[in-house]
């Protein structure tokens, strides 16, 4: 006798599929149409086979316990399931002292029956392995046209004639066993340096935020391609990448198949894990990549991972957690990142049980047009690889699967918009009796790694038209959020220092008082200072060692990262209390217990007396909160000026805008007055109402998602006949945010090269004349400077010549491969410009050599 139970909704790579079946009572799924049940009152032990190494059966359930016990003291017991062949056969020889012979090619899983033992069976399909292809597309199974399991039941008992089996199977029915369909909706992938969204809006939803769904932060690897594990985990996702194990290189059987570069470009290559189930701060540092997309726009070449993880002889890549992590392996720049967002696709394609055929793709309106192409070329061949064994594939050019590319300021305007416009009172027809004229909003994007500034207008010529312009950008490539987390890092490595040489009796630089005055302790300014002087830093990190330089290993560096890893977890979460309100050092102990045992016994209330105030904080990254205000002033006065430079709102974005001194500056600054002198010393503000008049309802919840829900509802729009347009600049990223200038050394001054809002496919060749004073060398470089809006000029460019540079250099930009080129006119020479920036700002904080407060660039004399 078999039973059929089918599967709906099995699809080709989508990971795990989970099925519960529940078996009816022992005593009646073992019995006869005519003698009844043919389960002896002492029960058996029951077997489970099955041949499919893609398929995993696990046995729950209870048996009663109610023999010698009065009735309200009768209860169940949980059976205690087997889940190897092994562990069965020692089973059954002790229990029927028969020694089983188990087929190898079989698995198998068992338990302990009685007869009012009731058992559910859990099925689990790993779709996404090469197994389960292979059968998808056997003749055996239909060429992929559905699939039937056969899983054979077992029941072995003793009997007065001796031990004897019973029979009978399940026949698993699998529908439909081909590759997933297409997802009719749009998708936007937001991927930030701290965390990261992917929100998505289904085709049969209404156009609206409150329908729009984002990936949760769940543990996708190949062991948890679930829905029950996507139920559980919570957006955004931590950009974060651990690669626990790679295949070998030099295995014979996979060298004869790749080569080391072929090998490595694939998925299978790595068992991998990304999120929050990273768990940073309480494993190791072997094979963690933090932020990942950092070193996707550096220079190719210039930025690679050295990583320490463990080597696996087969492929795909097993999780191999009993060998020690001691295999060194060398990836590109964009290979994390690729990663990471591959198995964010596949995440989606396993929720949905869908493949995105159109991605909306957000990037940092400061990104050059070099730096964006990289950043895009990533986030194709992340959606090749996790779309590599899809048939239509092959089929699709990059332009077609990345349909929308917007920069994050004009996705979170668009969603700041959606929310009060499209679906506020009145809609558009009360937007434009309100502003007529336009609506003018100041975006402040304060990411993990930078800080973008957008000016946007919205208006709506028409009363079914809603256009957005992006009037100017601005933004600080060495500040945001990790910044932050930097300072705390810096303060908490400080206090510690203190006190550990109070104990063991040494002499570190204390910490002076903050005084706001500079009377009764140092000003912010010198405060600040004192955290930027070297020997000071070098100090602590005698008694608290982070620090660690290039070329370093051995287990003094493996201790160096892993106290780091510590201190910037306890960091992070001083940094969130700040910012909250709530203690500090509530749901600390664990992270100290360890710091603790990196360092050496101490009592654990030394950490009791270690507190970091926000005003020290605040001394550390305010001089940079106000540079990022005066970027905002100046593009206000600059494209606003018959305004006075005044928006009409602001809307604050990113993780790091919700630190106080952030959004309370930016606030104060640009929309609020104070309650009259008291106000102003209590900090009591009177903001501008928002639009039409509104307070302020986003939550906090709004800082995090909003861009990629933005960009999302405009590709949605884009691509929807809902009698509403929308016109925003697509092309945003083919314009210059910036002018261009050259430092002519000999007369002091800078010469305008290109000018803000160029086309760069529009950029004309420009000539320069490098002079060289008489009796000096040639110079071997020179160097191109930008200024953002109303701002000053920075470095942007530099150039390399080996041979030295004179007289006329003609500047031009390479649409194919859009980068800057300096060519020598006399001697042919050319040279690719790349950012006059320390390639070290690539990588994120925590994985630099050193941590320092906000980076400076590299600048270079001119000589």
């Amino acid at each position: 006798m078999s039973t059929e139970v089918i599967i709906n909704n099995v699809y080709l790579n989508c990971g795990w599929v989970e099925h519960r079946y529940r078996l009816p009572k022992a005593k009646d799924w073992w019995s006869d149409a005519r003698t009844g049940s043919v389960l002896s009152p002492e029960g058996g032990i029951l077997i489970v086979r099955w041949w499919e190494p893609f398929v995993t059966v696990e046995l729950e359930g209870e048996t009663p316990e109610s023999q010698g016990k009065p009735r309200g003291e009768q209860g169940t017991k949980k059976i205690v399931p087997i889940t190897s062949a092994a562990d069965l056969g020692a089973l059954i020889y002790k229990r029927f002292g028969r020694r089983a012979n188990f087929q190898q090619a079989a698995c198998f899983a068992g338990a302990e029956i009685l007869p009012e033992t009731s058992l559910e069976c859990r099925f689990m399909i790993n779709t996404s392995s090469e197994q389960f292809r292979r059968a998808a597309a056997s003749s055996e199974h239909g060429n992929g046209g559905g699939m039937c399991i056969e899983i054979e039941f077992i029941l072995v008992q003793k009997r007065t004639a001796g031990v004897e089996q019973q029979r009978t199977s399940l026949h698993l029915r699998l529908e439909p066993v081909v590759y997933p369909p297409c997802y009719q909706g749009v998708l936007a992938v937001d991927f930030g340096n701290t965390e990261t969204n992917l929100a998505s809006l289904d085709a049969g939803r209404p156009l609206s935020t409150r329908f729009i769904s984002l990936l949760p932060d769940l543990q996708f690897d190949r062991e948890a391609l679930n829905l029950g594990a996507h139920l559980r985990g919570e957006s955004p996702v931590d950009s974060l990448l651990r690669i626990d194990a790679v295949t070998d290189c030099e295995e014979p059987t996979i060298k004869e198949r790749f080569s080391p570069q072929e090998l490595l470009s694939q998925p299978e290559a790595y068992y991998y894990r990304i999120g929050r189930h990273t768990n940073v701060g309480m494993e190791e540092p072997h094979g963690l990549v933090a932020n990942p997309k950092r070193a996707v726009v550096a220079p190719r070449g210039k930025v690679k991972y050295t990583i320490l993880t463990r080597v696996d002889e087969e492929y795909p890549a097993r999780q191999v957690f009993d060998r020690r992590p001691d295999y060194q392996l060398e990836l590109p720049g964009p290979r994390p990142a690729e990663l990471f967002l591959c198995r964010l696709l596949e995440g989606f394609r396993g929720l949905h049980r869908a493949w995105p055929r159109r991605l909306a793709m957000t990037y940092p309106s400061t990104y050059s047009a070099g730096e964006l192409a990289r950043f895009r070329e990533t986030v194709a061949q992340a959606w090749r690889l996790a779309e590599r064994f899809n048939p239509q594939r092959n089929f699709l050019q990059q332009e077609e699967v990345i349909a929308l590319v917007i920069d994050e300021a004009s996705a979170a305007a668009f969603y700041y918009l959606s929310r009060w416009v499209l679906e506020g009172p009145g809609g558009l027809r009360s937007f434009r009796w309100y502003y007529p004229e336009g609506f003018y909003l100041l975006v402040y994007d304060c990411g993990g790694a930078t800080t973008d500034v957008s000016l946007v207008k919205a208006e709506a010529p028409q009363h079914d038209l809603l256009r957005l312009t992006v009037l100017g950008r601005s933004g600080l490539r060495d500040f945001g959020g990790d910044d932050i987390t930097v300072a705390v890092f810096l303060l908490l490595k400080a206090r510690l220092a203190e006190k550990l040489a109070e104990r063991s009796r040494e002499r570190v630089p204390r910490v002076p008082n903050l005084s706001a005055t500079g009377r009764g302790g140092v000003d912010p300014v010198t405060f600040r200072e004192f955290f930027r002087n070297e020997e000071n830093l070098e100090a602590w990190d005698q008694l608290v060692p982070t620090d660690y330089h290039k070329g370093a290993s051995g287990g003094s560096l493996l201790a160096r990262q892993r106290l780091r890893m510590l201190m910037w977890q306890w960091a992070e979460e001083v940094k969130k209390c700040v910012s909250t309100g709530q203690d500090p050092t509530k749901g600390m102990p664990a992270i100290w217990a360890r710091i603790r045992e990196s360092l050496g016994d101490f009592p654990r209330e030394l950490f009791d007396q270690i507190r970091v105030s926000p005003q020290e904080i605040n001394a550390l990254i305010e001089d940079q909160v106000k540079k990022s205000v005066r970027l905002c002033r100046n593009l206000l006065e600059s494209k606003l000026a018959f305004r006075l430079g005044k928006p009409d709102d602001v809307f604050l974005v990113g993780n790091g805008s919700r630190y106080p001194l952030v959004g309370q500056t930016l606030r104060q600054e640009f929309l609020g007055e104070p309650l009259g002198e008291k106000g102003a010393a209590s900090g009591m503000w009177r903001f501008c109402p928002s639009l039409m008049g509104l307070e302020s309802s986003f939550s906090e919840a709004d800082l995090k998602d909003c861009v990629a829900k933005g960009a999302a509802m405009a590709l949605a729009l884009r691509q929807g006949s809902l009698g509403l347009s929308l016109e925003f600049d697509t092309d945003l990223c083919r314009r210059l945010p910036f002018s261009i200038g050259w430092h002519d050394a000999a007369a002091n001054t800078y010469v305008p090269l290109y000018h803000e809002g160029e086309r760069y496919e529009e950029l004309a060749p420009k000539t320069l004349n490098v002079n060289v004073r008489e009796g000096s060398n040639p110079p071997t470089w020179i160097r191109l400077s930008h200024r953002w809006p109303g701002g000053e000029y920075e470095p942007f460019l530099i150039f390399e010549f080996d041979e030295g540079v004179e007289g006329p250099v003609t500047i031009s930009f390479d649409a194919e491969t859009e980068q800057f080129i300096a060519t020598v006119d006399q001697t042919g020479q050319q040279v690719t410009g790349e950012r006059d920036i320390d390639v070290d700002v690539y990588r994120a904080a925590l994985q630099r050599e050193k941590i320092r407060l906000s980076f400076r660039s590299d600048i270079r004399e001119n000589t």
